[in-house]
């Protein structure tokens, strides 16, 4: 706990000086903006911070690594921009801080429970053949449709080229589900499959479907997936889930720090100023921003009342913003025409749909779905489990949980863990 505690000041104060020093003299129009005064708040802001590790308790569950990185991603970047850059009234101010720190702990509180698993006779039904079966047959279908297309494209103009030429894929429901389901389920399952249980086969399949779809989709996660599920796989098995809280805060605050200096002296590198724009704005600051002009924008706009929703908008159809989504609508006001503000699953399916309480109300939502998780996956090893999950803890700190759920395909995740056949003792 006092080890805990120690880190957690140390990455809030950092959080802090980097939004002071770094992002608000640099990104200033983006809204990295400072109202108020700093060192008056800056306990409060540290206060905040802090509170909700009194009530985390590490256990060996999957809930607890998303809850992990939740916090370390999202709620203290949020604390801080909030703390920094809120213009309204300190008990207003005070009212989202509690919020937050509400549903922060809430979240934490997801691994503490345990529910007995009633044996089923149709677990363990599917095989890893049959995923791998599945996965080349949706490969093949996009490949026979973009045969026309398909290119091996640099990282640039000619990435978002191909794109467009593709733009089709986009507005095809179906082909857009299936894109979803491929790179965040099916990939991930079949080379952490191969990894875990040295069947490198399943590994070098993956790659070669992995470039096969970066040539449709000319997505660089597309092409990154692999390595970036190998670098943790590599981590994982050196660390305990337990100690994942510190282990993850203290090498962040090392990689913080030692940009920090990099980046003083070498500032006018290109390659450090990307390195420096990718720790600090896109994975540090990126969430608490959105967070922030998420809650500016829905307090003098209509909420959606989770109309944002595909499904819950077919019913009612009583979503206010037209044929907009939420970060085209923001990003419009805010910054560009041609911006896209998606946001975190706090900012869309929270603030934009009721308000700050509705941050409390979707942490519910996010608190009952990872305890199914932990009850489905806890049988399994945790490493396959959160390694396969990581495009879906990923695409919580960018977009709505519910899009997390259906195109992101979780709701496959979870059927694949309940009903995957695991071999027992074949690691090696």
């Amino acid at each position: 706990m006092i080890k805990n505690i120690f880190y957690s000041i140390i990455y809030s104060s950092l959080v802090i000086y980097i939004y002071v020093f770094y992002l608000n003299p640099f990104f200033n129009y983006l809204g990295f903006e400072i109202n108020r005064d700093i060192y008056p708040n800056l306990f409060l802001i540290i206060f905040f911070s802090v509170l909700p590790i009194l009530f985390y308790k590490a256990f060996p569950k999957v809930s607890n690594v998303i809850s992990v990185i939740i916090y370390v991603l999202l709620y203290v970047p949020t604390v801080a921009t909030f703390g920094l850059a809120f213009k309204g009234p300190d008990l207003e101010l005070l009212n989202v801080f509690i919020v937050f720190f509400a549903s922060m702990v809430l979240l934490f509180y997801s691994s503490r429970l345990n529910f007995k698993h009633k044996k089923s006779k149709i677990k363990n039904q599917i095989s890893i053949y049959h995923i791998l079966i599945v996965t080349t047959l949706f490969v093949l279908y996009f490949v026979i449709r973009f045969s026309n297309t398909m290119n091996f494209v640099s990282w640039g103009e000619e990435m978002y080229e191909l794109r467009n030429i593709n733009s089709k894929l986009g507005t095809d429901l179906i082909a857009r589900y299936l894109t979803g389901w491929l790179v965040y389920v099916f990939f991930p399952v079949l080379f952490v499959y191969g990894l875990i249980y040295k069947k490198y086969l399943f590994c070098y399949l993956t790659i070669i479907y992995t470039i096969l779809m970066y040539m449709i989709l000319a997505s660089k996660l597309v092409l990154l997936l692999p390595l970036i599920i190998l670098v943790f796989y590599k981590i994982l098995n050196k660390i305990n889930i337990i100690s994942f809280f510190r282990f993850s805060i203290k090498y962040l605050i090392v990689l913080s720090i030692l940009v920090l200096v990099i980046d003083y002296f070498f500032r006018n590198d290109n390659a450090i100023v990307y390195l420096a724009s990718l720790l600090f704005l896109r994975t540090i600051g990126n969430g608490g921003l959105l967070n922030f002009w998420y809650y500016d924008f829905f307090a003098n706009h209509p909420f959606t009342y989770f109309s944002h929703i595909n499904f819950i908008n077919f019913l009612g159809n009583g979503y206010p913003y037209g044929n907009d989504g939420l970060g085209k609508v923001v990003g419009t006001y805010y910054w560009a025409s041609d911006m896209n503000a998606n946001a975190n699953f706090w900012a869309t399916d929270g603030i934009a749909s009721s308000g700050i309480y509705g941050v409390l109300i979707i942490s519910i939502v996010l608190f009952v779905l990872l305890i199914i998780i932990d009850n489905i996956t806890n049988l399994n090893e945790n490493n396959f489990s959160i390694l396969i999950l990581l495009p879906f803890i990923a695409s919580l700190t960018n977009t709505s949980l519910f899009s997390s759920l259906l195109t992101g395909g979780l709701f496959i995740n979870i059927f694949i863990f309940y009903f995957l056949k695991i071999p027992r003792g074949s690691k090696s």
